[in-house]
């Protein structure tokens, strides 16, 4: 039932039928009514029914966001909060659920890590770019002082989400 949405995710695309099945057991259901705000969780979300916006894209039936819930840490994480613009159900699979049951099936970790390095990758080289930028006080190649202030904004919110999460995390704690 669930596992087509799951598919659009590309790091999936390429997982064992076992797998998805699995995962899909772990998928959970919500509902929203229209204006509410639906606020960030480290989960994939998928629109059944209705349309959502989030980070200023429209969301309708079958589209997801929350990708990077396959990362571990926050700094790279977009952690913007979906507002429903109509009555919306919505499928959310968990880091935590994904990751329990990824750990019995070997082959699908191994496609997961490579999205997971990818991903990280792609980010921190935007995280990085946008930190210089910030530094540079807008006087980088085409960079506005308006995008050096926002970008600095950003990586400052970021770092303090990494800051908060290893004053509060208990598995960064020995």
């Amino acid at each position: 039932l669930h596992s087509s949405w799951l598919m659009r995710a590309y790091f999936f695309s390429t997982c064992t039928q076992n797998f998805i099945v699995a995962i899909t057991e772990e998928v959970t259901n919500s509902v929203f009514i229209p204006k509410e705000e639906i606020g960030w969780t480290d989960s994939l979300n998928c629109v059944s029914r209705g349309v959502a916006s989030w980070g200023g894209r429209v969301i309708t039936h079958g589209s997801h966001w929350g990708d990077d819930f396959i990362l571990e840490g926050l700094l790279l994480k977009r952690m913007t909060s979906a507002f429903s613009l109509t009555y919306i159900e919505l499928l959310t699979l968990s880091h935590e659920s994904m990751y329990e049951i990824l750990q019995m099936f070997p082959k699908d970790q191994q496609i997961v890590r490579r999205a997971v390095v990818h991903m990280a990758v792609h980010r921190g080289v935007l995280y990085h770019a946008k930190k210089l930028g910030m530094l540079s006080g807008g006087k980088a190649h085409k960079v506005t002082k308006n995008m050096s202030e926002k970008w600095g904004n950003d990586v400052a919110e970021a770092e303090k989400r990494v800051k908060d999460e290893l004053e509060n995390n208990s598995r960064f704690h020995r």
